[in-house]
């Protein structure tokens, strides 16, 4: 009975290559051939024809290097990329990406004499070249890891989004130092002075008056009984629990003293200051320093002192949390998160240039608004004034905007209409000129969005004890 002995397979055949010494950036063309005993040669590449596959002597076939499997690292597949095969003393042979499938043959022939011991029971000197190579690429192909990849990514970004973002900019935000902050809400104010603001109206007794109401508001606060513990949640129209529009502020920010000497948000001195803005009307800002600016306009809207105190209140509430300089660090996170990480503190500076144009143009998010909110409350409480004030004014602002955005429909409307030449018509609108007074009452209601939840979530507050 014979017994038909197979003949071992043919070797694969030698893999274009570019070879690198590690020493000269020149490239030499190389074939790369992985012997039966374990040992990687590299073979000249012939002259005059690279792209044939050289014997292994001869011309054109000379060995250059001869290196045991331990001496090699190979990079794993990935797409059409090229591929390295690392070699002892910073030489490196690059393989194309085209030559990419010839390499991964090479290798599985490679390892058959290597699985072949490993199945005899001897431990392998070094693992299986292949297995380890091609799992990127098998991963790569796998539709379902791809599509669970991207999945979970969705999801790491959408938390990094809502969650890390805001987290990270807070902490940011107040680990800043109050003279970075001062520094900041100077700048601001510099600029603000250039592009929008006019010296105010506001006759200086009428100042005066305002600033030692604002004083004595401030030193109620500051003289309270602290009311650090749990804090007693505020309706909310749309919180989980399903009470309320007004977030409850946190014991740390709500309880702390906003003295004229400082305040739980690091900043300086609450102060008033007072600006005549005829391009944005009844408008107040708070700045990182502390100033919170009052508009000449709305100071003549308000009824009354206690109603401006409310405003006050809201815009301490945001001195106190640090929203504008937070904002601003959420819109521009990574870069300032790169600048900090690597030590450079002047990244601060680029916080000041920002500023100007988010206090004129953006809004606080509505969590922001419902936190200031939730402090104006309880700091009106504490001094006993009512709620209902900031409740009122913010009704009396809205009645206005809408007022004055049906005055200025009406003009846009009517057009005076004139017999040009050549039977051409010119038309001449007014609606431009009732543009400043449409500013003028809206620009508060810009910059503090979701008006009507925010005053009926006010009254709500009002009637908790």
């Amino acid at each position: 009975m014979s017994h038909t002995i197979n003949p071992p397979p043919p070797p694969p055949p030698p893999v274009p290559a570019r070879f690198f010494d590690g020493r000269t950036p020149r490239a030499a063309g190389v074939f790369l051939r992985f012997a039966s005993d374990g040992t990687l040669l590299v073979l000249a590449a012939a002259p005059k024809d690279p792209d044939a596959p050289p014997a292994e002597t001869g011309a054109g076939g000379t060995p250059l290097l001869c290196i045991p499997r331990a001496g090699v690292t190979i990079d794993s597949r990935l797409a059409g990329a090229n591929r390295f095969v690392r070699l002892p003393g910073d030489a490196v042979c690059e393989v194309a990406g085209e030559h990419t499938t010839l390499l991964d043959t090479a290798l599985a022939a490679w390892d058959r004499p290597q699985d072949a011991v490993t199945a005899a029971g001897a431990a392998p000197a070094i693992g299986n070249f292949t297995s380890r190579r091609l799992f990127l690429h098998r991963l790569e192909n796998n539709w379902r890891l791809a599509l669970a990849a991207t999945a979970l990514l969705a999801a790491a970004a959408a938390a990094l989004l809502f969650h890390g973002m805001p987290r990270a900019a807070r902490a940011l935000a107040f680990a800043l130092p109050d003279g970075i902050m001062n520094l900041i809400g100077s700048h601001t104010l510099e600029t603000l002075d250039r592009i929008a603001f006019e010296p105010s109206e506001i006759p200086s007794d009428r100042q005066r008056q305002l600033h030692e109401r604002f004083d004595a508001f401030l030193r109620a606060i500051a003289t309270a009984p602290s009311r650090v513990g749990p804090s007693r949640p505020v309706p909310s129209a749309t919180a989980p629990s399903g009470v309320g529009g007004i977030a409850t502020a946190s014991a740390s920010v709500v309880a702390s003293s906003v003295a004229a000497g400082g305040s739980a948000g690091g900043s300086g001195a609450r102060r008033i200051v007072f600006r005549s803005a005829p391009r944005i009307g009844a408008n107040a800002f708070a700045l990182p320093s502390g100033d919170i600016v009052l508009t000449d306009d709305l100071v003549h809207l308000a009824a009354g002192d206690d109603e401006l105190l409310a405003v006050l209140a809201h815009e301490c509430g945001h001195v106190e949390a640090r929203h504008a300089v937070r904002s601003v660090i959420q819109a521009s996170f990574l870069t300032l998160l790169i600048s900090f990480a690597a030590g450079d503190v002047t990244a601060a500076t680029t916080i000041g240039g920002a500023l100007p144009a988010f206090l004129l143009e953006n809004r606080f998010s509505r969590d922001f608004e419902r936190e200031a909110d939730a402090i104006a409350v309880r700091h009106l409480k504490t001094t006993g004034l009512s709620p209902l004030l900031l409740g009122d004014i913010l009704a009396r602002l809205e009645t206005a905007a809408a007022a004055s955005a049906a005055a200025a429909s009406d003009t846009d409307d009517s057009t005076d209409t004139a017999d040009g030449d050549a039977g051409n018509n010119a038309t001449v609108t007014s609606g431009t000129a009732a543009a400043p007074a449409r500013s003028a009452w809206t620009a508060y209601l810009g910059t503090h969005p979701d008006t009507g939840e925010r005053i009926r979530a006010i009254r709500e507050a009002a009637a908790v004890p």
